[in-house]
């Protein structure tokens, strides 16, 4: 009876093992990306090609975001003040070129955007999986006068975002990155739209809308601007590796029953006591307590230090932390138990030792050479 409660005490275990943990932020959010904001009614806007290098999330949170716009003045000469959002702008190789030309820009914090730049609240999910959860910080806003000539000009602009970095459930973070089309409309115009995502090699990959995938790169062509918003989520391959814990469980549960039948078994035909197995079944409790710790956390092995999911299994871990001594006393009451069940039994045989003297031979009926 004994046993078998235990064994219910360790089987109800297993469930809380799995269980993710929600005590850490699970979302680091990244920056507004969007389309420029200006007076461009009476500016055609007849292509752009929207690049996004998403390479260096291997090993940061960056994403290099470039933009190149084919514009038709075809009135007189005019400045168009611009607003387009840039986490970091004025850094590295950021910037704004009309023509090759670089223009000069005021960088401020963009408290007061447009209406009209509303970031997607979720961005898809990977394979059949449901969208998830999208969240940004306001960021920062690059300011320049666009200077026009009549005719066709190229317009570029280059700047560094920051990713979305939201641990979920799997091992490996997923990165978000959401850009918004919508300000787009308010052109005069708009031709076509060609869009490039540049992936770390092997990276998981779901855009909406739709993107082709070509090795390590999606891309996409679209005539006008085909939604409100651009969304992004990327992912390092995940090895998903098998949760150990149960087996810890299982696997103590039956050694203990083992050593501690077989240990119960060779002290009782000795006529000694099952509490000679008291040192022994310490050490069981032991060795399955620390079985439970190193197998428990082995599912964080699978996935590279830079894009491991920071909350999943933080619950796993913590709850096998405060359940390894559950196994300790497991292994101490199940090895000790199980010795005393085989003692009590192998008792019942008798002795193992020198020959019975013939009174106790007589007395016990036993035949002529027993006992050896």
């Amino acid at each position: 009876m004994l046993v078998v409660l235990l064994l219910a005490v360790v089987l109800a275990a297993l469930g809380p093992t799995g269980a993710l943990a929600n005590m850490a932020n699970p979302v680091m959010p990244g920056t507004l990306l969007a389309e420029p904001s200006a007076e461009l009614a009476d500016v055609a806007i007849e292509g752009e090609t929207l690049t996004f290098d998403a390479r260096p999330l291997a090993t940061s949170r960056n994403v290099a975001v470039e933009a190149t716009y084919h514009v038709r003045n075809d009135g007189a000469d005019r400045t168009v003040p611009i607003v387009f959002v840039a986490a970091a702008a004025g850094k590295g190789d950021s910037g704004i070129w009309l023509d090759g030309t670089p223009l000069p820009t005021e960088i401020r914090p963009a408290d007061k955007l447009p209406a009209a730049w509303q970031p997607p609240t979720t961005t898809p999910g990977i394979g059949d999986q449901a969208p998830l959860a999208y969240h940004v910080n306001s960021g920062s806003a690059m300011l320049f006068d666009l200077p026009l000539k009549p005719g066709r000009h190229d317009v570029r602009v280059r700047y560094t975002a920051v990713a979305t970095a939201l641990s979920a459930d799997s091992p490996a973070r997923y990165w978000q990155i959401g850009y918004v089309l919508a300000p787009a409309r308010a052109w005069a115009s708009f031709g076509k739209l060609e869009v490039a995502v540049d992936l770390p090699p092997g990276f998981l990959a779901a855009a909406d809308p739709p993107l082709a995938r070509q090795g390590d790169r999606l891309a996409g062509s679209f005539d006008g601007v085909p939604a409100d918003t651009l969304a992004l989520t990327l992912q390092a391959p995940v090895d998903h590796p098998t949760d150990l814990a149960p087996v810890a469980w299982l696997g103590g549960l039956a050694v203990s029953l083992a050593v501690g039948a077989l240990g119960g078994r060779w002290l009782g035909r000795r006529r000694r006591t099952s509490f000679w197995m008291l040192p022994t079944a310490a050490l069981v409790g032991v060795l399955w307590m620390a079985a439970l710790i190193v197998l428990g956390s082995q599912q964080t092995f699978a996935v590279p230090e830079s894009q491991v999911a920071w909350t999943y299994g933080y619950g796993r871990a913590t709850v096998n932390l405060f359940t390894s001594p559950l196994a300790l006393v497991a292994g101490l009451i199940v090895t000790q138990g199980a010795a005393f069940v085989a003692a009590r039994r192998a008792r019942r045989v008798p002795a193992v030792g020198p020959h019975p003297s013939p009174a106790l031979r007589a007395s016990k009926r036993l035949p002529e050479g027993e006992g050896t």
